[in-house]
């Protein structure tokens, strides 16, 4: 349970910079 939410919590972080850097370049 705690290795899945730590996973959706690290895909949405990963998905956040992606979207940022996408707004950037």
């Amino acid at each position: 349970m705690f290795e899945v939410k730590s996973f959706m919590l690290c895909h949405e972080v990963l998905e956040a910079i992606w979207f940022r850097g996408a707004n950037i370049g």
